[in-house]
């Protein structure tokens, strides 16, 4: 194993091994931590304030692969996109996923076109399978585009102008005197 190799598995947290998993179902029930909930949210478009999380998943030999369901459960701090009032989010995801072993060489064609059943299919490599993708994007695809503290959130207070708004620039007083018709 080369050393970027040991560096990629033991910084995954959320692993089984396939040779276990040949010989019964594996269940992976754990705690998300909060240093690896912040890193893999990082890239989030607005700031996102991990609380905590649980991960409920189970990894069951099916024909040709590996079925993994559960659930995950994550506790965020999100700012209000309206009044940036932060409040606290739990995101509940089903995961579902269908996993084959990478095959050493492309199958003939492969690198042609995708099938459908390709798109529902992830891969892993060697004996490890490695879910941390598979978490973080469960959650990822859970956050609110647009987070709010609740649903009737009151907004920022209405804007008012002051005098100094409302004095007109200079270079911009010819167009006071414009008059718009309404045709």
């Amino acid at each position: 194993m080369g050393e970027d190799e040991k560096k990629s598995v033991s910084s995954t947290i959320f692993t089984a091994s396939a040779e276990e998993i040949e010989r019964r179902k594996v269940e992976i029930n754990r705690d998300i931590p909060q240093g690896w909930l912040a890193a893999e949210l990082a890239s989030c478009e607005y700031p996102v304030e991990p609380l905590g999380g649980e991960v409920a998943l189970e990894l069951d030999k099916v024909s040709g692969g590996v079925l993994v369901r559960g659930k995950v459960f994550a506790r965020l701090r999100l700012e209000c996109g309206i009044c940036l009032a932060k409040s606290a989010v739990e995101l509940r995801p089903d995961v579902s996923c269908f996993m084959q072993q990478r095959p050493s060489e492309p199958l003939v064609g492969e690198e042609d076109e995708l099938t459908p059943e390709d798109l529902e299919r992830e891969w892993y490599e060697g004996d490890r399978i490695v879910l941390d993708s598979l978490v973080r994007d469960a959650i990822m695809l859970e956050l609110p585009m647009n987070p709010r503290c609740s649903t009737d959130c009151p907004g920022l207070e209405e804007y008012r102008p002051t005098e100094s708004t409302e004095k007109i620039d200079p270079r911009l007083a010819p167009l006071a005197g414009i008059k718009l018709s309404k045709e």
